[in-house]
């Protein structure tokens, strides 16, 4: 059991697992579980992308729930004060795209087909 816990800890430890917060817990995931799930997501995320900078709608309320979805976060409620807001949403996957993980830049390569850099999830176009 020990060395189980061990090896938990040196993976979140070493970047190999993405750490966030889901607006009732600490969460860890799998950065290339996490970066599918988004790609392939049904509403297409990647395209919706550009119109949420320019907070065009629906595109950014279906971004929006989508990221809800592919992360498995609680939407913020008022009543209880448990849940994440539209921005926090936003600032999760920023911090993910941003190198939360260390294979977040490798990935953007792999899926975008170049540098990395510029093709980010926000913004960038493959």
């Amino acid at each position: 059991m020990l060395g189980r816990l061990w090896r938990r800890w040196r993976l979140r430890r070493s970047g190999q697992v993405f750490c966030y917060f889901d607006g009732q817990r600490k969460r860890y995931g799998d950065p290339l579980q996490l970066w599918r799930a988004f790609v392939h997501h049904p509403a297409n995320l990647p395209a919706l992308a550009p119109a949420v900078d320019e907070q065009k709608e629906p595109e950014t309320t279906q971004f929006i729930q989508g990221v809800f979805e592919v992360f498995g976060l609680t939407r913020y409620d008022p009543l209880s004060g448990v849940g994440l807001t539209d921005a926090e949403v936003l600032m999760t996957l920023e911090s993910f795209d941003a190198g939360g993980t260390r294979q977040a830049p490798r990935l953007r390569r792999t899926h975008c087909g170049g540098a990395g850099g510029d093709n980010s999830i926000l913004g960038g176009s493959c």
